[in-house]
């Protein structure tokens, strides 16, 4: 039996819904690994053929001197900001049109938390929560102004059954932030696939927002930099004003670095067009890769990227696990521009003396996690619904 909320969606819409299993997708379908980069999304694969730092690097470079010489006569971290975004998707129901093609409706809850560390106290800086249901573009007028306004008005109905829902069950308030589109007519991919990367666009433009506002506000500079948990690379949305297209949005990034745990590390080729899997595999402890810099096929932005071994294989289960993917956005686009190598080695040498404490047996990726990374993740996810809670919400 349908909830009021359904038959308010299918009534707006003039469709048809169909009595579906509600499912929650934790982790999302392996073709839309956002923490790394898959050739699709636009980025040339030119690995170590375009070096991306000032000094000629050509095997393993080893920083654990350097680390242990920032404990021992600084003993302070150059990072101070840690950021997180997350987000649970469910399917709701199918909702079909003209009695033709049958398409599913997905609802999420999304969480972009960002942690700030005082005196080694982690504090939280801002959270941004937000929940949105996502329909086929079908659903709506293909007329740009009159969609905007069905949209709208569609929301406030849904909102106001929503928000009986959550009294009768104790919540004092509840909204939909959004509601989004995928579009129905690209059969080329998977409907469900498309409506979930729509959930996780959405998280991607608020954690490029709430980067830009810190940055902007003043919080971040050489002493104070910011980790983000995955990749820098976000995929091109037309609708963003901060695509790293932009000089003024990359200015604002050259103090986040992106520490990814999981990547392909075939992706990143060597001068001979072979992988560097093997390469990465075998880093020792305390060891980072030279600098490869990844232009985008669109040409209009690059990131310095590198690999870092912060703890040992004897102590893991997999060949890539204690490593991370580092990334930082480079200022000027121009391809002979270079990441001083020094920078890197000190950003490498921070990043290492994050990797203890450890959160062994809290959760399986302990060995690629940094601790207050760690931490800002839990926070942001602690903060759902229950799945049960949020799914009878619809």
């Amino acid at each position: 039996m349908s909830s009021n909320v359904i038959k308010v969606l299918a009534n707006f819409t003039k469709g048809q819904f169909f009595s579906t299993q509600k499912q929650a997708f934790y982790e999302l379908p392996s073709e839309l690994d956002y923490d790394d980069h898959a050739p699709e999304t636009g980025l040339n694969n030119v690995g170590w053929k375009e070096p991306g730092e000032t000094e000629i690097v050509n095997e393993a470079r080893d920083i654990r001197e350097k680390a242990h010489k920032l404990v021992k006569f600084n003993n302070t971290s150059l990072f101070t900001y840690f950021l997180d975004g997350s987000r649970h998707v469910y399917k709701i129901c199918d909702i079909s049109y003209e009695q033709k093609q049958v398409y599913p409706i997905i609802a999420g809850q999304i969480g972009i938390a960002c942690c700030r560390r005082v005196n080694k106290e982690m504090h939280l800086a801002h959270f941004e929560p937000q929940n949105v249901l996502v329909l086929p573009s079908k659903a709506f007028d293909d007329l740009p102004k009159l969609k905007r306004k069905q949209i709208e008005s569609c929301l406030q109905l849904v909102n106001e059954q929503i928000q009986k829902t959550a009294s009768r069950n104790g919540l004092v308030e509840f909204n939909l932030d959004q509601i989004l589109c995928f579009d129905a007519a690209n059969r080329d991919e998977k409907y469900l696939n498309a409506a979930i990367a729509q959930v996780n666009t959405q998280m991607q433009e608020a954690e490029k927002k709430m980067m830009f506002d810190l940055a902007t506000a003043g919080n971040l500079d050489q002493d104070h930099y910011l980790i983000k948990d995955g990749s820098l690379e976000y995929s091109r949305n037309k609708e963003s004003n901060l695509n790293l297209s932009n000089p003024r949005v990359r200015n604002a990034f050259q103090y986040v670095i992106g520490v990814s745990k999981s990547f392909n590390p075939s992706l990143l080729v060597s001068k001979q067009n072979n992988s560097n899997a093997n390469f990465i595999a075998s880093l020792k402890v305390g060891q980072r890769t030279p600098v490869a810099r990844y232009r985008f096929e669109r040409g209009d932005a690059s990131l310095a990227i590198w690999y870092l071994r912060i703890h040992d294989r004897k102590y893991t289960t997999g060949v890539f696990n204690g490593v991370v993917k580092l990334e930082k956005v480079m200022l000027d686009n121009d391809a002979t521009t270079r990441e001083d190598s020094e920078t890197i080695d000190t950003i490498s040498a921070h990043v290492f003396n994050e990797r203890n404490p450890v959160c062994y047996g809290a959760d399986s990726r302990w060995a690629n996690h940094l601790y207050p990374v760690y931490i800002t993740e839990k926070y942001a996810k602690s903060r759902y619904l229950s799945d049960t809670f949020f799914e009878n919400l619809f």
